[in-house]
């Protein structure tokens, strides 16, 4: 009896991007990334007013994986959201992007390449940016038989948190002295002006003001304490004194970020509290 083996068919190659096709690529994303930029311009030249301000800086208590600005993007074009990740990245958290949504909130995203001979070997260098796509969790569901794992940082008692701002302190070199009727939020408030560091003269001593402030408020929105954020008018008039306010508060705004992102990584040790894009 003679047997026949049986050919696995070959696979095909991937058709190779012709000249023209991938100048189409390329100037498709040039135009998705001017509009996103025209949209932060937008949300940039709006913050000079405090409820615009308050708005990104609460969207960042909710949306603790980006920056700044891409969190400006995001509640520009998804008000609502709420936690948000990309397509991939919900795989991570035990979730998955519903079936026949659309995406609804782009951000910008850099796109890098290796390094050449004679670079950091491990540096990567940004050459353009590009429109990346990202959802909600409300357009998402759980992976059957998953335990989703949260986004956000967990909560603390009251209790928990002074011992835990009194530590950073320490580890920043400083004693705090916080009498029986002094709040969690005042203690919030002085480490994260001592976190923020001294300034050289008048004016960097405002911007830092703004930042710690700002930060303060990121910080205890994300852990569920209550802090007011920064007076609109002395936001206003701080901004009205830079060369450009509308770069000057995106700065700031990005600084504050970063300085809240760094508390609450003290606060909650084991917690991922990295920044996405």
């Amino acid at each position: 009896m003679t047997t026949t083996a049986t050919r696995r068919p070959r696979r095909s190659r991937r058709k190779e991007a012709t000249p023209e096709e991938r100048e189409a690529w390329r100037a498709a994303r040039e135009e998705k990334v001017a509009g996103l930029k025209g949209q932060l311009d937008t949300a940039a030249d709006g913050l000079t007013t405090g409820a615009a301000w308050a708005t990104v800086l609460a969207g960042a208590t909710r949306i603790t994986r980006y920056s700044f600005r891409n969190v400006m993007l995001i509640l520009q074009q998804f008000p609502e959201a709420t936690q948000v990740a990309g397509y991939e990245d919900w795989k991570k958290y035990g979730r998955h992007v519903r079936k026949g949504e659309h995406a609804k909130i782009f951000i910008l995203a850099p796109v890098t390449r290796k390094a050449e001979e004679g670079e950091d070997d491990q540096a990567r260098k940004v050459v353009a940016m590009r429109g990346a796509a990202v959802y909600d969790i409300s357009q998402t569901d759980p992976d059957e038989g998953a335990d989703p794992a949260a986004l956000t940082p967990t909560s603390a008692t009251p209790a928990e948190l002074r011992g835990r701002l009194e530590t950073y302190a320490a580890a920043l070199g400083h004693t705090v002295k916080v009498g029986p009727s002094d709040s969690v939020e005042d203690l919030l408030r002085e480490v994260t002006h001592l976190a923020a560091g001294t300034a050289a003269d008048t004016a960097e001593e405002d911007r830092r003001r703004i930042e710690a402030e700002s930060a303060a408020f990121i910080v205890a929105g994300t852990v569920g304490l209550d802090v007011a954020p920064i007076s609109p008018n002395d936001l206003a008039a701080w901004a009205s004194r830079t060369e450009d306010p509308a770069k000057a508060l995106q700065q700031a705004g990005q600084a504050a970020v970063d300085l809240a992102r760094t508390i609450l990584a003290a606060l909650e040790p084991d917690e991922d509290t990295g920044e996405d894009a």
